[in-house]
């Protein structure tokens, strides 16, 4: 999508969903980089 944002350079559906999965990548690198999700231990 973010190819056909470039040729069209339309925002509705083209740029949004590029601008999601740019944010989304950027999100789960960031989590990968940092250790991943840290689950608190349950005490009981």
């Amino acid at each position: 999508m973010g190819q056909r944002y470039y040729q069209t350079s339309k925002v509705m559906p083209a740029g949004i969903v590029a601008g999601i999965s740019v944010l989304m990548t950027g999100f789960f690198l960031y989590k990968i980089a940092t250790g991943g999700n840290h689950f608190p231990a349950k005490t009981e």
